[in-house]
């Protein structure tokens, strides 16, 4: 497992939210550097220290994760900064729409405890991390 990895977490759902930052305060060594509830306000942070992996909600009311996605891409091109999404969705058409976006990677949100730690490493070490889909085909 990655060490020291900095994490963004952005999802409108403050329970899922709070569960997240539990389950990665207690099972990692990973530093929080931003927690928000919408994809606008992320991309609007005036952000002093980069997060490594942002993990990104894709079904937000007003801007979606798709769209906060590319917006911060395009807004930060100099980093290198992976994205994995947390969603509900399982077809070809998301992936797509993900990798366009700048999406490194993906986990149902059922998944995530399971596969967060495996995902982030892929990601930070060799490139994407779609292993649900790939799975269930």
């Amino acid at each position: 497992m990655n060490k020291g990895v900095k994490i963004s977490i952005v999802d409108d759902n403050k329970i899922f939210r709070e569960g997240l930052r539990f389950f990665i305060e207690n099972n990692t060594d990973w530093k929080i550097l931003h927690e928000v509830s919408s994809g606008t306000e992320f991309v609007d942070l005036d952000i002093k220290d980069f997060p490594d992996v942002v993990l990104m909600d894709i079904n937000m009311p007003g801007r979606n994760g798709l769209e906060s996605t590319f917006d911060f891409m395009v807004k930060h091109v100099r980093f290198d900064i992976k994205v994995i999404a947390l969603t509900m969705y399982l077809d070809d058409f998301h992936i797509k729409s993900f990798i366009n976006a700048g999406i490194s990677g993906c986990i149902l949100k059922r998944d995530v405890y399971n596969q967060l730690s495996e995902a982030v490493d892929t990601v930070l070490n060799r490139g994407v991390y779609f292993k649900t889909f790939i799975n269930n085909k």
